[in-house]
């Protein structure tokens, strides 16, 4: 059951359409329904929606233009939850957009005729994409007319199914043509979608009215404009005169399918504009032409401050025009305005293609954060650039304390001079709206010279080290930034007060909160990366003290950072270091950690270009500093950040080609912490690599250990090493070879000729790059933890050495070890260490325990461990398996996997340089036990939902929003009191065993002591992981244990026995059906056994009848072999091997077996594997066979069970025996009847 309400529900979205709204959120876990609540801004009381199914609702029968608070809430079983964060949206009016009459050509006419000056609109392009929409308008002789968009009606449009249409696609051939009664003198336009829409792009062409050639005109500048109804609109303002009687427009979303154009509007050009924006001499507009004086300033701000007699309006770029003159006054005065930011062209994204990663950014901040729906002005310089010319900047815009998935708004591409840009809206949440400003420089030429400056918004604290290495330099610039950090803190509250609280504008018209103020923001920008985060907190972080201690603090602080990155970076394979080449250089990006709003269950997270962290967690980025290390490279002193982060930054940097979220990431993470902390169990590692499993770990940080041991096997140097030479950091550092290599796989080691591959499988990228890196073949390593090489890695790898070492075995002590002594003459490779104390015993109480006590003649500093190896026999030949690794001499090994068999176990030391020492057999011993399958290293998963369900809470040290743990694994915890009960959302309930290993199965037990039984099923198995056999089907029976035998596919009247990786049970239920599952077993084969007895070897003295046949004899003078039996005589076979592998009596020139065998005991009525008979068997050699036969010097007997007595199909060894002596001199053998315990 759940334990506690829903969380807040996260990213509630809302989108204003006319008279209604659509909101969206995330869908919540723990979540049942949802409710809904909102109310027009000011009304007293919500109106409540409540259980919605999905994460999606429309609001209907709003007000137009009003605007709407909303928030949800989840609901489950306890109760509703805590409320999201409230958003608000201004509801789209059916009313007209208003767009400006300011100088207005195409003025309105009478109702259904086509506005002034406009004789023509047509049509060029593809017929199949548009079609006009409400025109009153008479279709001309191509089956269409535009006039509609020139008719002072918004509710007639054209329609154009694409995203582009004439600007990007067919530019200059596809377009809407407008033809005017005469020559126009034209200075802007204006366009208004029927609905708010996405179209941002005009392209256009006129016509020379003296050489009737068409004209590309693209000295323009667009403004994306809202009117006070919430209605959008675009604002075409030209910076020269075209004179034309014709013109041709196409437009584009940029990405949107679908747009609509409701009417476009003309103005004609007015010198008052370009007479202002005249004044200047510069792109930047920090210089006055020569002349302009303030007379003259003050005269154009008259005529600014005049309407327009036919309209009656004011300039439609009055509020801009008039800064621009009071900047211009001010230039009279006062030489510098804004401050002007050179940017800085090597912080470039062109070399992100090459990394393999992503999650950086090359934003460089202008000092500056404005509200949305601000109007501000960036103004580009650069050298013999003329205003209009494009460049290679864009703007990006940011919302502070924004969620995850709201960061960013749309980029704006600059051109050289003025860029008019209205702040748009990211977020609709009821906090301030708004945020940081940043340019991005998008080409890769790090000679690029760009000047930039703001008009508008406030400006905010920055402190740029990017490229700073001096010192001295460093700790003067952060010593200016602490003071202007306290100054701007002082008065933080005071500016908001001035600038936004009680100011009527909607974004910012808010009570002071330091958490979302947009003014309380700062960028710190490094060379690798870039910290965004509150002023406030920066400098709680910092702490009190002299300015002196405060800005050696956070230097050291961001110091660390830098250091820590290069460490990283390094263990990349990424360094600027000479040798390096383009493909290996650092990125020209930064990571950018971000102050953000947390999504429930995370503490941080890492997205696409930034680092979450909360709050709380921005002080802790201020108190750390650089590591020290001895002169052998151990750790000193110093200290980098926390685990998480390392882990957050682990995720930004992986190396695509083999990442696995939350392990290799959390390799950083290590990295950072290794002097501190090691997150794994050493213990649990060992238990992975030997038990045989494949498959990934079922901990994180266990399988985390793979890429450790790694770097711990072939790293040259500690931790903290920073190389100070391409050469060596390559040589030294495991890693930087692996990300080397999937960054150019033609630069990897290919001896025989087999050239290294990737493909989108990462677990074999990871083992081909790594046996590059070590030039070893290291698939024995990867083996043991469970990954299965293809047949392409094999081909790979063998053109290395095979690896001798015991990798999997290694930590760091061993790595400390080995960096202190030398290997020569002090190692064990191949020595015979293991003394004659070494035992292995049966357990007296636990049938299926073996206890070791192990004796060595190894110094206790020079050994690892004790590698435990199982070897068992079947058809005469050996096999073995490691079955355990420990660092104590006492072992415990549990065997569940097999029942009745012989096992010979096998002790081998393994040394801190990790080689082996010679093995030592034991003697072998016997294990009996009840059958059942251990399910210790089981994994359970399933389609169902259960209240039982649990999150994890996110902390510092797992920081990222954890996943929802199914309480699904209950059902194998060996605890029938402990019940599962689910429902599958969708299709029928599906539970799935996967064991890791191959088993050998016969049935599934199912109990269940509370809820919902489970009636109808099917049980399916499959022995690789992709093809599956139904091999049981129907409804249990009832009662609290249902067990179940399975059987072939024709259905036939006994048990078989299959080899399975995994076993899937599917409930045939309605979809929505309570399931309950107290605990699932699978059986293995049952207790079949055989014994030798050591007095039943011998000649036989007495001819012995079993049966009526005449062939149904034992010949008196036969060589014969007996003891007893527990199975099935009709299912069983029983064959004996000597010491030599080889079937005791041997084969005729015709392959057949020279000896007989029979197995006396009562033959079960129904044939089922379940039914188990006792008896004795007789294994012989008939007189005239023996001259041929070998006497064994000592016997084993081996019993295999078929699952079809009459073919043998499926013929598998289920028991054997302890090998018997056979005596120098064999006695006589009687055999008394079927039911003697002796012969």
């Amino acid at each position: 059951m759940v334990s506690e309400v829903p969380p807040a529900p996260d990213g509630l979205s809302l989108v204003g359409k006319f008279e209604y709204i659509e909101a969206s959120w995330k869908d919540m876990d723990d979540t049942d329904t949802y409710n809904l609540y909102y109310r027009e801004k000011g009304a007293e009381s919500f109106t409540k929606v409540a259980g919605l199914e999905s994460n999606s609702y429309t609001i209907t029968g709003l007000k137009g233009g009003a605007y709407y608070e909303v928030y949800v809430t989840g609901v489950n079983d306890l109760g509703e939850g805590p409320a999201s964060v409230s958003s608000m949206v201004k509801v789209a009016s059916l009313l007209s957009a208003w767009m400006p009459s300011y100088n207005l050509i195409n003025t309105p006419k009478e109702e259904g005729e086509v506005t002034a000056h406009i004789k023509n609109i047509a049509y060029y392009g593809g017929s199949s994409v548009s079609k006009m929409v409400g025109s009153s308008f008479e279709s001309d002789a191509n089956g269409q007319t535009l006039l509609g968009l020139a008719d002072g009606n918004q509710g007639s449009y054209l329609e154009i199914n694409d995203w582009d249409f004439g600007v990007a696609y067919h530019h200059g051939q596809w377009g809407v043509q407008f033809e005017f009664d005469g020559v126009q003198s034209l200075g802007g336009l204006a366009l208004v979608e029927p609905e708010n829409g996405s179209v941002n792009t005009v392209s256009m062409f006129y016509w020379d009215p003296d050489s009737g050639e068409r004209v590309e005109f693209k000295d323009f500048r667009t403004n994306v404009r809202m009117d006070e109804n919430n209605r959008r609109y675009l604002y075409i303002s030209f910076n020269t005169e075209v004179n034309t009687d014709k013109v041709m427009l196409g437009f584009s979303t940029g990405y949107t399918r679908g747009m609509k154009i409701a009417e476009v509007r003309f103005y004609s050009f007015g010198e008052l504009e370009n007479n202002i924006l005249n004044l200047f001499a510069d792109n930047l507009y920090l210089t006055l032409r020569e002349g302009v004086t303030e007379a003259y300033i003050e005269e154009l701000r008259t005529q600014l401050n005049t309407v327009d007699p036919v309209s009656g309006e004011y300039h439609p770029n009055r509020a801009l025009l008039l800064k621009e003159l009071d900047n211009a006054l001010g230039l009279l005065t006062t030489p510098n305005l804004e401050p002007v930011m050179d940017v800085d062209c090597s912080i470039n994204n062109s070399l992100n293609g090459n990394m393999g990663f992503s999650g950086l950014n090359a934003w460089q901040p202008l000092g500056v954060t404005a509200h949305v729906g601000e109007q501000i002005v960036i103004y580009v310089g650069t050298p013999g650039g003329k205003p209009g010319d494009s460049t290679k900047l864009q703007l990006v815009t940011t919302q502070v304390y924004a969620e995850s998935s709201a960061l960013t708004g749309p980029v704006f591409n600059l051109k050289v001079g003025r860029n008019e840009i209205t702040i748009p809206q990211i977020q609709t949440l009821m906090t301030e709206g708004g945020g940081a400003l940043y340019i991005q420089y998008t080409g890769d030429r790090d000679a690029d010279s760009y000047s930039v400056r703001v008009s508008g918004g406030a400006q905010i604290p920055t402190l740029n080290l990017h490229g700073i290495t001096d010192k001295e330099e460093r700790l003067a610039l952060i010593k200016e930034y602490l003071t202007e950090m306290d100054a701007y803190a002082a008065q933080l509250e005071q500016l908001h007060g001035q600038l936004h609280q009680g100011s009527g504008i909607e974004a910012v018209d808010y009570d002071y909160n330091e958490q979302e103020c947009i003014l309380n923001h700062t960028d710190i920008v490094l060379d690798l990366m870039m910290y965004s985060l509150p002023v406030t907190q920066v400098l709680a972080g910092v702490g009190d003290g002299t300015l002196d201690v405060r800005a050696q603090k956070l230097c050291n602080a961001l110091d660390a950072m830098d250091q820590m990155m290069l460490v990283f970076y390094q263990h990349k394979g990424l360094t600027n270091m000479q040798g390096a080449g383009v493909k290996n250089q650092l990125p020209k990006s930064h990571l950018n950690i971000r102050y953000m709003r947390m999504f429930a269950g995370a503490f941080m997270y890492a997205s696409g270009n930034h680092i979450g962290i909360g709050w709380g967690s921005v002080t802790g980025m201020f108190g750390s500093k650089p590591i020290t290390v001895n002169a052998d490279g151990t750790y000193a002193d110093g200290a980098w950040f926390g685990w998480g982060i390392a882990h957050e930054i682990g995720h930004d940097i992986n190396q695509g080609v083999y990442s696995h979220a939350e392990v290799t990431n959390n390799y950083f993470a290590q990295l950072s912490q290794a002097h501190e902390v090691i997150r794994f169990s050493y213990a649990d590692v060992y238990e992975k690599v030997t038990s045989g499993t494949t498959g990934y770990a079922d901990n994180v940080f266990t399988q985390l250990a793979l890429y450790w041991q790694l770097h711990l096997a072939y790293d040259k140097g500690y931790e903290y090493e920073i190389y100070d030479t391409y050469q060596a950091m390559f040589n030294g550092i495991f890693f930087a070879r692996v990300d080397t290599y999937a960054r150019d796989t033609k630069a990897a080691p290919a001896p025989n000729g087999v050239a290294l591959t990737l493909t989108g499988d990462k677990d074999q990228n990871l083992m081909r790059l790594s046996c590059a890196a070590a030039q070893r073949d290291l698939t024995d390593f990867f083996i043991r933890w469970g990954m299965v090489p293809d047949a392409v890695t094999l081909e790979y790898a063998a053109q290395f050495e095979k690896e001798s070492k015991a990798l999997y075995y290694g930590d760091d002590a061993s790595r400390d070890y080995r960096f202190t002594h030398e290997e020569a003459g002090s190692t064990i490779l191949g020595q015979s260490v293991i003394t004659e104390g070494t035992t292995a015993v049966v357990d007296e109480k636990i049938a299926n325990q073996v206890n070791f006590t192990i004796s060595s003649t190894v110094d206790p500093e020079l050994l690892l461990g004790y590698e435990i190896t199982r070897i068992i026999y079947e058809n005469g030949k050996a096999s073995s398996q490691v079955v355990g690794f420990t660092t104590d001499s006492t072992y415990v090994d549990t065997v569940s996997t097999m029942n009745n068999r012989v096992v010979t176990y096998q002790i081998t030391a393994v040394d801190q340089f990790l080689n082996r020492s010679e093995s030592i057999t034991l003697e072998p011993v016997k294990i009996s036990h009840d059958g059942s399958h251990d399910k210790s290293l089981w994994t359970v998963t399933t389609n169902m939902v259960s209240e039982a369900d649990t999150v994890p809470p996110s902390t510092e040290n797992d920081p990222c929003e954890p996943e929802v743990e199914s309480a699904i694994s209950v059902v194998v915890d060996n605890n029938k009191n402990t019940t599962y009960t689910g429902v599958a959302q969708s299709g029928q309930a599906v539970i799935t065993l996967d064991f890791h290993k191959a088993l050998e199965v016969t049935g599934l037990k199912y109990t269940v002591t509370s809820g919902t039984p489970i009636q109808s099923y099917e049980i399916e198995i499959t022995a690789d992981g992709t093809t599956w056999s139904s091999v049981a089907s129907g409804s249990f029976a009832g009662g609290e244990v249902n067990t179940v035998y399975f059987q072939n596919a024709d259905k036939d009247p006994w048990v078989c026995t299959y080899d399975a990786v995994q076993l899937r049970l599917t409930v045939q239920a309605p979809v929505g059906t309570e399931i309950s599952i107290s605990e699932l077993d699978v059986l293995g084969p049952t207790g079949d056994n055989v014994e030798l007895w050591a007095n039943g070897i011998g000649y036989l003295e007495e001819e012995y009848r079993f049966a009526e046949g005449a062939e149904d004899v034992i010949p008196a003078g036969s060589l014969v072999f007996t003891g007893n039996y527990k199975g099935n005589p009709a299912y069983n076979v029983v064959l004996l091997y000597n010491e030599k592998g080889e079937i005791v009596g041997g084969q005729d020139s015709e392959g057949n077996l020279l000896s007989h065998q029979i197995i006396l005991a009562p033959d079960p009525e129904d044939g089922m594997l379940g039914e188990v008979s006792e008896g004795y068997w007789v294994y012989w050699i008939e007189p005239q066979d023996l001259a041929n036969v070998e006497l064994p010097k000592s016997v084993r007997v081996e019993l295999y069970r078929v699952d079809n007595a009459i073919t043998n199909e499926g013929q598998r060894l289920t028991s054997d025996t302890l090998p018997v002596t056979v005596p120098d001199t064999l006695p006589g053998i009687t055999i008394a009847g079927q039911d003697s315990d002796n012969a």
